[in-house]
């Protein structure tokens, strides 16, 4: 199904009230011109085409998820940084940042205006990651300040951009942190380089940390202001956990190949994916899916149509 499709199926969007359901798509470790070459990696081309691709497979397949109770379904979109690859690791590193940051403007239009047709009702929450900062300011991880980044001005220059969108709305926190409910459960979304640690990129998932650092977060809070579910990204790694305090964790994974630096670590795969997960009242996790990008997705110029690679300024 296609947006239009849908649209012409459903009919007219219903009232907020009457919303039962929400479908939670993570976009997030996307690196968005970071133009990784095979010829270095030893892995896969990842440039223009290969990014918006990867993304329209993400779009495409969450204006799929269950079309059939979409007239009460809101859709919340969580952007969880390192949207840009940046030039962390090498000052060289990618596109120019310039090009880098207007790539990535290009293809979140697309996605949102995407969604906007397809659900009644669509809340993005964006937070910075480590590779979006503002190295003139943070040369080193934020530990203060963190949305004074270059990706802060991506999700505002996108916002802008859909503000004809009557049903999309906009969350861009100052803080290192989004929140949200689902249906009275709290929502905790951050990178996961720092507030929620979850581990090494490419290397480890710490799950006895990661609850202790869940449990020490709820328990600054009142008892119906608890987290229930913590969202981050950060390791490359896909995974979603039920801690033993009853939180349910989801680690989205990479939109990336692996890239030179992974390799130079010693990292010669991934598995490249990104997570949507369905919530119902009582169940604020329910239903979820891997979305799973590679080699396939790459060559299949038909997503061509849904997200429309950058070309120039």
């Amino acid at each position: 199904l296609t947006p239009n499709h849908i649209v012409s199926l459903l009919g007219k969007p219903v009232p907020a009230s009457r919303i039962k359901r929400a479908v939670v798509v993570c976009i997030g470790d996307t690196h968005w011109g970071s133009d990784l070459l095979a010829s270095e990696t030893g892995a896969l081309n990842y440039g223009k085409v290969e990014e918006a691709r990867r993304l329209a497979q993400v779009v495409k397949q969450t204006i799929e998820y269950k079309p059939e109770y979409r007239h009460e379904t809101e859709l919340h979109v969580v952007l969880l940084g390192d949207l840009i690859h940046g030039n962390l690791h090498d000052l060289r590193d990618g596109a120019v940042t310039s090009e880098q940051q207007s790539r990535a403007i290009h293809l979140l239009i697309q996605a949102i205006a995407q969604f906007s047709a397809a659900y009644p009702k669509v809340t993005c929450h964006a937070v910075t990651g480590n590779h979006g900062r503002d190295k003139s300011r943070h040369q080193k991880p934020a530990t203060a300040g963190k949305a004074d980044s270059r990706e802060t001005l991506i999700y505002s220059a996108v916002k802008m951009a859909t503000r004809d969108c009557a049903n999309v709305t906009w969350d861009i926190p100052m803080s290192a942190f989004a929140t949200f409910s689902l249906f009275n459960r709290r929502v905790f979304v951050t990178h996961g380089d720092g507030v929620i640690r979850v581990g090494n990129p490419g290397q480890s998932i710490n799950v006895a940390e990661l609850e202790k650092q869940t449990n020490r977060l709820n328990a600054t809070l009142k008892d119906y202001e608890e987290f229930s579910v913590v969202i981050v990204g950060h390791v490359h790694q896909s995974a979603k956990v039920l801690l033993n305090n009853g939180v349910t964790a989801i680690i989205n994974g990479p939109m990336t190949p692996v890239d030179p630096f992974a390799v130079s670590i010693g990292l010669f795969e991934s598995v490249s994916s990104q997570q949507i997960f369905e919530s119902v009242p009582g169940f604020p996790v329910g239903d979820s899916r891997t979305i799973t990008l590679d080699a396939n997705v790459d060559n299949d110029s038909s997503l061509d149509e849904i997200v429309r690679p950058w070309t120039s300024f």
